[in-house]
């Protein structure tokens, strides 16, 4: 056995640290919120008012409908992605044993089917599992066909195993793999965190792979309401994004990455954990009948089965991977914006939150998706989760805790806004979250405020980015050292993660903003988006987007703060 199952006797449990990182998130995250859905009838606890603050963003732009063209001054540079390498011959081919790519269509909107032909690179999972919920464990299988775009020869193919993840309360047992049909041993890392795959005959740049996988995943049930579940059970709840082995980023000479470039960094605390290729995905899961299933992916199929199960299959269109959770309390409620289904799913003492949450997704998905390129999905699920009092975005899926509809139902929209920027920010074009988190963390958490300065006129995006200058002012002066305090390693808490890599970008990104102008900043970041959508990008590359429309100094500035690695030791 490569590891054990999990069992309580020899698990430390991790929920009562989560629950305070928790709350930290919300202190950090809420603060000086002021939804503009009002709606609901919820009422809101008295703000104290924050008299204005110095801040270098003097003014904002004033939106305005109309879309001005600003030429890049400088090529832009290739980024580190998973597009074929340009000395590498497509070869115009279907894996063997695999849906056609018209298979996949079913999770894109009918205008952007189209793109599926320019990338039939992806790589393709074809997962099968099965819960078992009172034994708290799930069984899967998946064939994965995998094609070599490097312009490198790879002796072996790396997988990650995020769910041995210490953070995580999940363990995960590999039974079986096979490669081309031969049985292979795969090499664990110490933290059993990344399957390093030895291949009989190397792969050569252009060809194709068929990995399978079968393994095992148990899973904790955490009893306390407040505890923050990344992966495991909580108030009749399954929440498992990471179930699977994932196929490791190959991006040669990138922060940690192997010799051969595939990405093995460790995960430290406070970061996101998944780093992903695109995929294209088929998945099914068979579970007790009772139980509604919630994929990221569009659902195609559900039937009745053999024993009380069910068996639900989805299937997704180009994304990062695949979240899956269950629960017998769901409900769900839908509405659709511009053929864009958005579904919520909740428990029924949540219901009048859940529902005003939909909303606000529904509104911030639409304005993004004018706003900045097109949502080309067909889907979008909010899913009530156990993460406490926070958030959580997944390609076509968003996580919000539970605990924050039920101790803050007035406090949504930030957490809302944050999340849906994320679709493309993050999961459209993609990013390291451990050494460059401050990349989408940065622009996600602006994206509130300058969408909220156009839809709100009651709204003062100046006086929310000089509080969070404020904010960030106030946290160094209580840290002196011979380094500015977001340099400092390790981090003194949450709230420093959090001022390094959201806060002062958001404010840095503000500030470049209001120099430009809401059309041109615009302009940018539109084409940012439609240049890199499904592909990995670098700080170097949203910087290029701006180069020669703004001055050096602030550029350097703002590289420096989205360049910063969470990793320790970097």
């Amino acid at each position: 056995m490569l590891k054990r199952v999990i069992s309580s006797s020899h698990r430390i449990p991790k929920w009562a640290v989560r629950s305070i990182v928790a709350v930290v998130t919300v202190l950090a995250c809420g603060v000086l919120e002021t939804a503009p859905w009002r709606e609901s009838g919820v009422a809101a606890p008295a703000v104290a008012q924050v008299s204005p603050v110095s801040t270098r963003v003097a003014s904002l732009p004033t939106p305005t409908p109309t879309l001005v063209v600003v030429a890049t001054k400088r090529p832009t540079p290739v980024p580190v992605d998973d597009m074929p390498a340009k000395d590498v011959a497509v070869v115009e081919q279907e894996p063997v044993g695999f849906p056609p790519l018209s298979t996949y269509s079913e999770s894109l909107r009918p205008e952007f089917q189209s793109i599926l032909p320019n990338l039939s690179h992806l790589t393709r999972y074809d997962m099968s599992v099965e819960i078992f919920p009172a034994r708290r464990m799930l069984k899967g299988t998946a064939v994965i066909a995998l094609r070599n775009n490097s312009a490198m020869v790879w002796p072996s193919i790396v997988f990650r195993l995020p769910a041995n993840h210490p953070r995580l309360n999940t363990d995960m047992q590999l039974e079986r793999v096979v490669v081309d049909g031969l049985s292979v041993q795969p090499v664990l890392s110490p933290s059993a965190t990344v399957a390093t795959i030895p291949l009989a005959s190397p792969l050569q740049p252009g060809n194709w792979a068929r990995v399978e996988f079968t393994w095992f995943l148990g899973y904790e049930h955490l009893s306390d309401e407040g505890a923050y579940v990344r992966n495991g059970a909580n108030q009749d709840m399954i929440n498992l994004p990471h179930f699977y082995p994932e196929l490791a980023v190959h991006a040669p000479g990138a922060p940690g990455t192997d010799a051969m470039g595939w990405w093995i960094q460790e995960i430290p605390q406070h970061t996101d954990i998944r780093f992903h290729e695109t995929v294209l995905m088929t998945v099914e899961a068979v579970a007790p009948s009772e139980y509604v299933l919630v994929g990221s992916g569009a659902p195609v199929h559900e039937e009745t089965v053999a024993h009380g199960r069910k068996r639900q299959q989805w299937v997704t269109g180009p994304v990062r991977g695949f979240v899956l959770q269950a629960s017998p309390l769901y409900r769900v409620s839908s509405k659709n914006v511009d053929g864009i289904r958005i579904q919520s799913f909740y428990h029924a003492e949540d219901e009048s939150v859940a529902l005003r949450v939909l909303d606000q997704a529904a509104q911030a998905l639409g304005f993004f998706s004018k706003t900045w390129i097109p949502y080309p999905y067909a889907h979008l699920n909010i899913v009530a989760s156990p993460l406490a009092e926070t958030a959580m975005e997944y390609s076509n899926l968003i996580q919000m805790g539970v605990m924050r509809y039920r101790s803050q139902p007035w406090n949504t929209a930030f957490l809302v806004v944050h999340e849906v920027a994320h679709q493309w920010i993050y999961l459209l074009v993609h990013n390291d979250p451990v050494n460059h988190p401050g990349l989408d963390e940065g622009l996600a958490d602006l994206s509130y405020v300058y969408m909220m300065e156009t839809v709100d006129q009651n709204f003062n995006g100046v006086r929310h980015l000089g509080y969070w200058q404020r904010l960030n002012e106030d946290f160094g002066s209580r840290f002196p050292g011979d380094s500015p305090w977001w340099l400092a390693h390790p981090y003194h808490d949450f709230r420093h993660y959090h001022a390094t890599h959201y806060r002062r970008p958001a404010v840095l990104l503000g500030e470049i903003w209001a120099y430009t102008g809401h059309e041109a900043f615009t302009d940018k970041l539109r084409h940012y988006m439609g240049q890199y959508q499904f592909r990995i990008t670098t700080p170097e590359h949203l910087i290029g987007v701006f180069q020669g429309s703004v001055p050096q100094e602030r550029l350097t500035e703002l590289e420096e703060a989205i360049g910063i690695s969470a990793a320790p030791g970097s």
